[in-house]
């Protein structure tokens, strides 16, 4: 465990930073990362909760009677609350590609298809992907709340 000095110099410097008039963005957006440090220390007693939720969830779910239909809900009752699992949605998949293909048309298939850009990865190298593949830094940017 590392201990950290702080002098008289360091001391004074925060005192004095502390009291220096804010501007009115400047007090918002410390109340603003103040709050989500708040909300983010909330959040993180909730996980041991949810941990303990997908457990119970799961021995719930291994009661469910033999005799259910997976197109029917299921309900388990407690004193004063019941719990009910939806029927199962149905998933959809392409078992069939070439005869797709074939009843859509080349043309069309190929207007309506998505390819997963980590396949093409696999398949085409970056240069390969030049005039095929555009990329930009447009996506949404990830938040930490840290100790200052």
């Amino acid at each position: 465990m590392a201990v950290k000095f702080v002098t008289k110099e360091k001391a004074a410097q925060k005192v004095a930073e502390a009291a220096k008039p804010k501007s009115a963005v400047e007090a918002e957006t410390t109340e603003i990362v103040e709050r989500l440090a708040e909300i983010a220390k909330a959040i993180e007693g909730y996980k041991a909760l949810d941990k303990e939720y997908k457990e119970l969830r799961e021995k719930l779910m291994a009661r469910f009677p033999l005799e259910s239909k997976v197109s029917e809900e299921v309900v388990f009752k407690g004193d004063k609350h019941k719990v009910v699992f939806s029927p199962a949605a149905v998933e959809r998949k392409v078992v069939n590609k070439t005869l797709l293909i074939e009843k859509l048309t080349p043309t069309v298939f190929v207007n309506i298809a998505e390819v997963k850009l980590g396949d093409i990865d696999k398949y085409l190298s970056t240069e390969e992907q030049k005039g095929i593949i555009e990329a930009s830094q447009t996506g949404a940017r990830k938040m930490a709340v840290k100790e200052a």
